[in-house]
């Protein structure tokens, strides 16, 4: 059960500063040359872009939530 509260914690920690790691991601992929690196930043400031919309970090807590749920429940 902890670990749930945990991951709500840090959904709403993401929520609140999706924009401003976006955004550093974004600054981040024009500072290198190196296409892999590049593709890595844009990935995750596109990531980070979209858990700003609540209804998609809403999403991915209850998706996250329920592994958790489901694993803990398959160890008793």
């Amino acid at each position: 059960m902890v670990e749930i509260i945990l991951a709500m914690l840090l959904f709403l920690t993401l929520y609140i500063f999706s924009e401003d790691i976006s955004h550093f991601f974004d600054g981040m992929e024009d500072t290198t040359d190196v296409k892999p690196v590049q593709s890595l930043f844009w990935f995750l400031a596109v990531i980070f872009h979209l858990l700003g919309h609540w209804l998609i970090a809403l999403t991915t807590y209850m998706i996250v939530a329920g592994i958790i749920y489901l694993i803990e429940r398959r160890e008793r």
